[in-house]
């Protein structure tokens, strides 16, 4: 790291935890450090709008303080701030009364948010047949799951196990759905397994679900660009 660098560092953290910064007037101290909060907040926000409605207002923005003055995020790297402020709840939720929905509808968020910034996916090969290709899951897409139903949160807290899939369209649209037991054990086995027959084998041991079945769902995911060949560049 530079020295350069290393300034800038130093000088966010102080300017974060409201240290005294040598030669900078405090004037300019408090209309940065109040400027760079607002920053933060905004982008949490934004980034988090489903969780932020499972708190009161204010104690989602007392999250944001707590983590402005203690979290470790590159300054000024707000790209990074979701993530960072996801990482920083997790590692000192035992210092938080929070409800228990909240870190699983925070990383649903901070999915979909990434997939929208994930490259759109390639067309569908219409050569690839998916039961003989080796396959994997595609960058703009994922496979969650969570002991709430994430999704349909603030609206219900349902405790119950909630799989679901996500990926990003043509057209750079982020979708996703719920998916059922056999899909997500399907999904699941893809990560393992290398050509859809194996992953299908991996899956269905006791051939619980058909073959053609099977051919059907991972079709209709190659379509999607939720899957790709593996290894594909």
């Amino acid at each position: 790291m530079t020295l350069v660098l290393q300034r800038l560092e130093s000088f966010a953290a102080a300017l974060r935890q409201g240290g005294d910064i040598s030669g900078f007037p405090q004037p300019f101290q408090a209309l940065y450090r109040k400027m760079a909060l607002a920053n933060f907040q905004s982008c949490l926000a934004d980034a988090f709008p489903q969780s932020q409605a499972l708190l009161e207002p204010a104690s989602f923005t007392n999250l944001i303080d707590e983590f402005f003055a203690h979290g470790q995020c590159p300054s000024p790297s707000f790209h990074q701030l979701p993530a960072a402020f996801l990482e920083y709840l997790v590692q000192n939720q035992s210092n938080f009364s929070l409800p228990a929905q909240l870190m699983a509808s925070l990383h649903w968020e901070l999915t979909l948010l990434e997939l929208s910034f994930a490259p759109l996916p390639s067309p569908p090969e219409p050569d690839l047949d998916p039961w003989q290709e080796p396959l994997e899951i595609s960058s703009s897409a994922a496979l969650r799951h969570y002991p709430y139903a994430v999704h349909l949160l603030p609206a219900t807290a349902q405790a119950r196990d909630c799989y679901l899939i996500a990926y990003l369209d043509d057209q750079g649209m982020v979708r996703f759905a719920e998916m059922d037991l056999a899909e997500a054990r399907l999904g699941a086995a893809i990560a393992i397994g290398e050509t859809g027959a194996a992953s299908y084998a991996l899956a269905f041991p006791g051939q619980e679900q058909s073959a053609q079945w099977c051919r059907k769902c991972l079709e209709h995911w190659l379509a999607c660009g939720i899957l790709r060949r593996k290894n594909e560049t």
